[in-house]
């Protein structure tokens, strides 16, 4: 055997020496990583989740910066609705499932309140998701309707908290799991009558954005990180704002030699006694012999409001991961490469919003649609009993995305006809980005030419195979 021990000798390391990294160090300027912890996410969470969502409905109802970046964010990823499009390659049963959709849709169907269609829901699950951290969707079967399924939208704050059944499960802030770790149901209070319910996990969809911690289940405010800056930023501009009215408004006092006693002397003004005088357009006691007017000029709160400012709101854009030029629409400092590569980063972003919006909860509502409606015998193209041997086969959506706009479109379109060529892309995904069904663009196509046909008009693509053939 190697002799090892006789090669490395035995080291203690002094306490001072007991950090390897630096990192690891406990000194004074690292002294706020004190708060850290290697608990379970759930434990960390649940002290600051309820306050952080508080302060964030705040901001978002009293921060014009914080409802705009919201509002930006909200209309690349969803603008008017993110749109279904069936896409079984079964044409009979494509057509009728979109035409069932499209009724299902509306307000006084999808929603069990009536009072918002898919589209409105799904902008407003967004914004209450980066607001809230997370919102929940119940899957409510009414089966004396038409379309049995309908959807209620609740708000966390009904989750209820501090309650533990023992046992084998567990709860973390209203959200039952099994020993191993799985949601098994969702507790609730209603906030009118203090009554508790509970709902199956099935039935619940818990809208979400995940961190980066596998001891998750519930959602924090995606404000998480601004929240303390956008306060900073809210208090010094109002500082630098006060200052600045003060010295749009000089006032004078009165400043007294030797005498303890305040003179009084009265002025009439409109027939009521003052013991002011006005002037410049503010108030001034009267100046009584012995004493003399000494100005009050308030200076500015600091010198660095711009630099501070441009640095704050650069800082909110990251926290809220959008290009700063996006987050607050100024283009000023920027050309048109380093705008298009903040573009992409955010249109990165917006992917990521609409892909957790259809895999999260269009996906799942899509799937209960469909089965309700065969359930329901609503389905008139396709028999019920070959769909229940291979539902799969029935439930393929297209989810249809608002719109990329561009920079400038022109050479985004060379770029796009380049890829077409190369056999990269294919004009269904360029349809698809420009938020259109391709069939339906060549189907309106083929329209307008027989329109331009009949009114002995030719389009430029016609001119053109003309053209070709007379060669």
């Amino acid at each position: 055997m190697f002799p090892f021990k006789k090669i490395f000798k035995k080291h203690t390391l002094h306490k001072e020496e007991a950090n390897f990294y630096e990192a690891g160090r406990q000194t004074l300027v690292n002294s706020k990583f004190n708060h850290a912890s290697n608990a379970d996410f759930e434990d960390l969470a649940s002290v600051d989740r309820d306050t952080m969502r508080a302060r964030a409905r705040w901001l978002f109802a009293n921060n014009p910066i914080v409802s705009n970046i919201d509002e930006t964010i909200i209309n690349n990823s969803v603008g008017a609705g993110i749109r279904f499009q069936s896409n079984t390659g079964i044409k009979d049963f494509d057509n009728e499932i979109e035409a069932l959709w499209e009724d299902f849709i509306e307000a006084e169907n999808f929603d069990v309140t009536g009072r918002y269609g898919l589209y409105e829901f799904q902008r407003m699950l967004l914004g209450q998701r980066m607001t809230d951290g997370e919102v929940l969707i119940q899957k409510v079967i009414r089966k004396d309707n038409y379309f049995p399924l309908s959807v209620q939208g609740i708000e966390v704050d009904n989750l209820a908290k501090n309650i533990n059944y023992g046992g084998l499960s567990r709860i973390v802030d209203g959200i039952e799991l099994s020993k191993f770790g799985k949601i098994q149901k969702y507790h609730f209070q209603d906030n009118y009558t203090n009554k508790r319910y509970s709902v199956n996990s099935e039935n619940i969809i818990n809208f979400y954005k995940s961190e980066n911690r596998f001891s998750q289940y519930r959602g924090v405010s995606e404000y998480k990180q601004i929240i303390t800056s956008l306060q900073a930023f809210a208090s010094f501009n109002d500082s630098t704002l006060t200052s600045a009215d003060a010295r749009a408004r000089i006032s004078y006092v009165v400043e007294s030699e030797g005498t303890n006693a305040r003179p009084v002397q009265t002025r009439s003004i409109d027939g009521v006694e003052y013991p002011v005088e006005m002037l410049n357009g503010v108030f001034v006691e009267y100046l009584n012999s012995g004493q003399k007017l000494k100005v009050i000029d308030p200076t500015a709160s600091g010198t660095g409001y711009k630099d501070f400012v441009d640095t704050t709101i650069r800082m909110i854009a990251s926290g809220r991961k959008v290009s700063y030029e996006l987050a607050f629409k100024d283009f000023t400092k920027t050309n048109f490469s380093s705008a298009r590569a903040s573009l992409i980063q955010d249109h990165k972003v917006f992917t990521q919003n609409q892909q957790h919006m259809t895999t999260s909860f269009l996906n799942p509502i899509y799937r209960l649609f469909v089965k309700t409606m065969f359930m329901k015998g609503n389905i008139r193209s396709v028999n019920s009993a070959d769909y229940f041997k291979h539902e799969k086969k029935f439930v393929k959506p297209l989810w249809i995305t608002p719109e990329r706009t561009w920079i400038d479109p022109l050479k985004e379109t060379n770029a796009v006809a380049k890829e077409i060529e190369l056999g990269i892309t294919t004009l269904s995904e360029v349809a698809k980005s420009k938020g259109k069904d391709f069939e339906a663009v060549v189907a309106q196509r083929v329209r307008e030419r027989e329109i331009l046909k009949k009114a002995g008009l030719v389009d430029e693509e016609s001119a053109s195979v003309i053209k070709e053939k007379q060669k």
